[in-house]
């Protein structure tokens, strides 16, 4: 993954009560999982379906509290990555996929694996526009390049003294020093720079794991699904505002990044509670429409839809526009310089003769009728791996956080941190849990692809 990537990057979730507790204060529910209850074990080690959901974090966590923190942090984690025997600068999130005693199966997405300095210009120039980028060099990885990635950050994180190490970002591991005199000659770029150096040391992990126990069916339904989103060209549209679970009127799947891709298989696919799952992995963000640097149209596949552009109210289904100058049609944040404060805030703001920068324009329509919707910020949902990491992590660390929203996350000791959940019966009742092998079709058509906005 490159620098441009960050910004289109490359994501559990039942009701307490809906899953199977293994804890001791709480009865046992259903025969199927009593025996995995006595010990927290690592479904990995044992026969039966499971997914495992792989995190590689970052080398340095990417804020999303606004375009300039988000540009500066972006470089930031590309420098920190400078050294390290691993490529994934923005982080990444996988699936390692096992039905019964097969062997495992992986989902990986890739994508934007063009080159790093058009990447870096493309994202200097566009700046929040980049997000609806569509890279068209997608694909997944290949089991066995997957497994190795795998393996490989697992032994990474193992070679760790005390389980993690720090990253303290420097300017230097941005490139060679001519190419450092090319960036510092960019407009604003030395004050990106300086922000990128003044950033604080993190602490962070190579690897990370959470491993759900499934049946069957859930791991069936899985396998299903990544076929059918590869056989349709899913996985070559790589980009941060696609949905992998959702088809258009011709069952061709939308595409999407790694973080949305593991979501897709891991929770929408394995049959969870999948919404939910969302409010916890995803990044919301009201973009103003003069932080738009160009108008973008999205591919003229039907049902038409960006179908991560949406919000509690309305959704996005065609052309997403600009606010335009005062006194031509030209995109009013095109030629702002990054070290202008306009890039401190996602929308908001006045002009200089007192309007304000965020024009209303109509480019949206509300749910439910569909009538056409004025506004002036364009809503956009990003499944971000840094999400995946805290979630692991915060169980990890604490007994009583409920990861994904679940509430009966067991961790194994470990240099790698992980976590287990059993979710092969979700009424108590031993019923055995079921997946969902198709993705939602017809786009827009079909109100089931709204997805929550706290």
């Amino acid at each position: 993954m490159k620098i441009g990537a960050a910004l289109v990057a490359c994501a559990l979730v039942i009701v307490a009560l809906a899953a199977p507790s293994c804890r001791s204060d709480r009865p046992l529910q259903g025969s199927a999982v009593q025996a995995d209850c006595a010990a927290c074990t690592d479904p990995e080690g044992e026969a039966g379906s499971y997914v495992s959901i792989g995190v590689m974090p970052a080398p340095y966590p990417i804020s999303w509290a606004n375009p300039y923190d988000l540009f500066v942090t972006t470089l930031g984690t590309t420098a920190a990555a400078s050294g390290l025997d691993r490529s994934h600068s923005i982080g990444h999130v996988l699936l390692k996929v096992r039905c019964g005693t097969d062997e495992p199966t992986y989902v990986s997405q890739t994508g934007a694996n063009g080159k790093t300095s058009r990447q870096f210009m493309e994202v200097y120039d566009q700046g929040p526009a980049y997000m609806f980028v569509t890279q068209d060099d997608g694909k997944l990885y290949t089991d066995a390049e997957a497994k190795k990635d795998w393996e490989d950050s697992i032994a990474a994180q193992n070679k760790l003294e005390n389980g993690t190490y720090q990253t303290d970002p420097d300017v230097s591991g941005l490139g060679s020093a001519a190419e450092i005199l090319l960036l510092r000659l960019l407009r604003g770029m030395p004050t990106v720079l300086r922000s990128m150096q003044d950033l604080p040391p993190a602490t962070r992990h190579r690897f990370l794991r959470a491993t759900i126990r499934i049946t069957d069916d859930q791991c069936r339904a899985i396998l299903a699904w990544r076929k059918d989103y590869v056989d349709t060209g899913g996985a070559s549209r790589y980009s941060v505002h696609r949905a992998p679970w959702v088809m258009d009127s011709k069952a061709k799947y939308d595409g999407g990044g790694c973080a949305s891709v593991s979501f897709a298989g891991a929770f929408y696919a394995a049959g969870l509670d999948y919404k939910k799952a969302a409010t916890r992995l995803t990044e919301r963000l009201q973009i103003g429409t003069s932080r738009m640097t160009k108008r973008i149209t999205r591919d003229n596949r039907k049902p038409n839809g960006w179908y991560h552009v949406q919000s509690v109210v309305r959704y996005v289904p065609d052309t997403i526009p600009c606010a335009e100058n005062t006194f031509d049609n030209k995109c009013y944040g095109a030629d702002i310089p990054w070290f202008d404060d306009h890039w401190k805030n996602w929308s908001g703001g006045k002009r200089f003769h007192g309007g304000p920068k965020d024009s209303s324009l109509t480019f949206s329509k509300a749910w439910g009728n569909n009538k056409d919707q004025a506004a002036t910020t364009v809503p956009l949902i990003i499944f971000e791996p840094e999400r995946f990491y805290k979630e692991i992590l915060g169980r990890w660390n604490n007994a009583n956080y409920d990861a994904f929203r679940y509430a009966n996350w067991c961790k194994l000791d470990g240099k790698v941190p992980v976590i287990v959940l059993d979710a092969r019966n979700l009424t108590g009742a031993d019923e055995a849990a079921k997946g969902r092998p198709r993705g939602l079709a017809n786009g827009f058509l079909n109100t089931e692809v709204k997805l929550p906005w706290p």
